[in-house]
């Protein structure tokens, strides 16, 4: 994942109704985002610093984690 337009779009297909959460953690540990959303949601990352986050999203059944660099 990059952010460039500094507005992070996260679309997952797993199963319609079902919600899930984002969470955004920076390199020290530190959650910078957090939300439950169903199918897609998108994230302003404008206030963030430049740098690598931990995107991590989480059904009932999985999760997935990604890197993203904030630039």
């Amino acid at each position: 994942m990059h952010s460039t337009s500094k507005k992070l779009a996260v679309n997952f297909v797993f199963g319609e109704g079902l919600a899930a959460s984002i969470i955004a953690v920076n390199l020290s540990g530190q959650v910078i985002f957090e939300e439950s959303f169903h199918e897609s949601t998108s994230i302003d990352t404008n206030s963030w610093p430049k740098g690598v986050y931990i995107i991590e999203v989480t059904t009932a059944e999985k999760k997935h984690a990604e890197k993203l660099l904030v630039k």
